[in-house]
């Protein structure tokens, strides 16, 4: 069977995975933020791993923009808090630029952002932002953080799942969460890839598309399937071509 045999099947898995998975962005101000160029421009800095001067200039005008931009409160601190995960994890990930004392300066931030959102009730924005804060701590040092951040993040997960199972994001984190956690513990590899699967079916942001085809190469790696995982990690490279991370996975095969 040829590897373009291999993704026509995968494609048409998608349509199959559609019936079962409605998934799709909801129009809001916090989904607006996301999809802006300023944005955009800032993830492509980030994931293609462009010079920490530039990102941090980046940075700085991206609260400018959300400063000065027609957004509630609440829209406009979680905007902010997703950039302020997004660099500290990019200080924990990223070996030229690796600094945990940064980093869990940047994700403390980011809780604090989070903190400050009007309301009684956290949104699912607010918690998919929370989640992914704690992995990227339980990430920092993975044994000593299992029980305390590992644990957290593996909880709030949950409640997401329970909120919405809709969002994109709530089903790249449910998939990550399928993923890496041991199938003792409710792992389960083939879940993660029928909701990855489904998301192929939408227009995703950049990140979110390079995150969808980049777990699914990790998913066919795990099971030894070297030209599909290697065709799912070219798509993600195609969206960033300097990322560091999808090169080292293409490298592992």
């Amino acid at each position: 069977m040829t590897i373009y045999t291999l993704i026509m099947i995968a494609l048409l898995l998608v349509s199959v995975q559609s019936a079962l998975w409605s998934a799709g962005y909801e129009d809001t101000e916090v989904q607006q933020i996301y999809s802006s160029s300023e944005f955009t421009a800032f993830y492509d800095l980030i994931y293609n791993g462009a010079p920490l001067e530039r990102i941090n200039e980046m940075y700085d005008a991206l609260f400018d923009w959300l400063d000065t931009a027609p957004l509630s409160e609440g829209s406009r601190l979680t905007g902010k808090a997703r950039a302020t995960l997004v660099m500290g994890r990019q200080h924990i990930l990223e070996d030229y630029c690796r600094d945990h004392r940064l980093a869990a300066n940047y994700l403390e931030a980011g809780m604090e952002l989070l903190d400050r959102i009007p309301g009684k009730e956290p949104s699912v924005e607010q918690l998919l932002i929370e989640g992914e804060i704690n992995g990227a701590f339980f990430l920092m040092d993975e044994r000593k953080n299992l029980f305390t951040y590992g644990m957290k993040a593996n909880n709030i997960t949950q409640k997401v799942w329970k909120m919405d199972t809709d969002n994109p994001r709530s089903i790249i984190l449910k998939s990550n969460q399928l993923i890496y956690t041991p199938s003792l513990f409710g792992g389960d590899t083939k879940k993660a890839k029928e909701l990855l699967l489904s998301l192929l079916s939408i227009e995703l942001l950049p990140s979110e598309a390079f995150t969808v085809y980049s777990s699914l190469g990790i998913i066919e790696a795990k099971h030894k399937n070297k030209e599909l995982a290697e065709a799912y990690y070219r798509s993600a490279q195609e969206i960033y071509p300097n990322n560091a991370y999808i090169r080292e996975l293409r490298d592992e095969l």
